[in-house]
C-alpha cells in the first residue's frame, strides 16, 4: 500500500510535504519542487527502514502531483491580501493538517531524541553525537541526519 504525501507550497522556495505514515505523519521540506520526490523518498527511508518505499504525491486537493503541476498549484494559492491573511483554499489546507495532527512530535521519530538536538547547522543530531562521543553501549553507529520541518523546530523551540 503506497503512503500518502501531501504537498504543499509555503513560498516559491519552500515546499512542504505531509507524510501520512502508518505509524503517525511526519513532514520534510525541500527548497524547490523539484527535490520534492527525491526528499520525500529518503525522508520515509531514513524514517521508516524501507528500502523501496512505494508512496504517492497528492496536492492540497487531493489530485496527483508532480513537479510539472507544481507552478499552476503554486499560482493558484500563493495569493497573500495586503493586510496578510491567506487565500482561504490556503488556510483550510493549513486547518484540515492540524486537525489531523493534534501536536507537532517534540522527538525524532528515527532516534527518539528531542527535536531541539536535531541541528540544521551541523545537519545531524547532538544527542546522537554525545551518545556516540561517550561510547555508551546504546549510542548508534552513527548520528541521525533527519532534520525537523519548520513547524517541528518551532514547536520543539517553544516547549523547550
Amino acid at each position: 500500500m503506497a503512503i500518502r504525501v501531501e504537498v504543499f507550497p509555503e513560498e516559491s522556495y519552500r515546499w512542504i510535504a505531509d507524510i501520512d505514515a502508518p505509524n503517525g505523519p511526519f513532514s520534510t521540506e525541500t527548497r524547490t519542487a523539484a527535490e520534492v520526490p527525491r526528499d520525500v523518498e529518503a525522508s520515509i527511508k531514513a524514517v521508516l527502514g524501507l528500502a523501496q518505499p512505494a508512496f504517492e504525491l497528492v496536492d492540497d486537493l487531493g489530485n496527483p502531483w508532480s513537479p510539472l503541476v507544481a507552478p499552476a498549484q503554486l499560482q493558484r494559492l500563493q495569493i497573500v491580501f495586503d493586510d496578510g491573511t491567506w487565500l482561504p483554499a490556503r488556510r483550510r489546507w493549513w486547518q484540515r493538517l492540524l486537525g489531523r495532527r493534534p501536536s507537532w512530535p517534540t522527538s525524532c521519530p528515527a532516534c527518539g531524541h528531542a527535536w531541539r538536538e536535531h541541528n540544521p547547522s551541523s545537519q545531524e543530531c547532538a544527542g546522537c553525537h554525545s551518545e556516540i562521543e561517550q561510547e555508551r553501549s546504546s549510542a548508534p553507529t552513527a548520528a541521525c541526519r533527519l532534520m525537523p520541518s519548520a513547524e517541528v523546530r518551532l514547536a520543539a523551540t517553544r516547549s523547550a
